[in-house]
């Protein structure tokens, strides 16, 4: 998975709640599914769904993929990617309680799916988002002066 890939996937996953052309179970269930960044949604959320829609697990994994060209599991996992980009931008979390906070258990595996993802490491996005905040501070120090 290339940064590009993901950043098309993301304008994909995001266009395919309003989009016509595809199966408006399947908008349905995404939706519902990834509403307050569900970032792993679990057996009983799925069966719920799967309820909702009268589909089968199987018939709905196929669906997902024949609309999204994506697994459930992988859009899950771009969801969790991009959920940890935004909190390396915007809170003080280390890359550990961020890896938990999205569902995942080795740190390790998640640094080199954040790599082929984004095209750094999460070390580089926090380094780089903290230089810029460094740099906005001084801007504003030095229009008070």
């Amino acid at each position: 998975m290339t940064k590009r890939h993901l950043q098309s996937t993301t304008t994909f996953s995001l266009s395919w709640l309003s989009d016509p052309h595809v199966d408006q179970r399947i908008r349905v269930a995404l939706k519902l599914l990834t509403q307050h960044e569900c970032t792993r949604p679990d057996s009983t959320m799925i069966s719920h769904v799967l309820k909702i829609l009268n589909l089968s697990g199987s018939r709905f994994r196929h669906l997902v993929k024949s609309e999204t060209g994506s697994s459930l599991t992988q859009l899950f996992k771009e969801q969790r990617l991009r959920k940890a980009r935004t909190l390396l931008k915007t809170t003080f979390l280390s890359v550990k309680q961020i890896t938990a906070l999205v569902g995942v258990n080795d740190v390790s595996h998640f640094t080199n799916d954040y790599h082929a993802a984004f095209g750094e490491t999460p070390t580089q996005t926090r380094r780089d988002q903290t230089s810029e905040i460094g740099q906005t501070i001084a801007i504003s120090a030095n229009k008070r002066s």
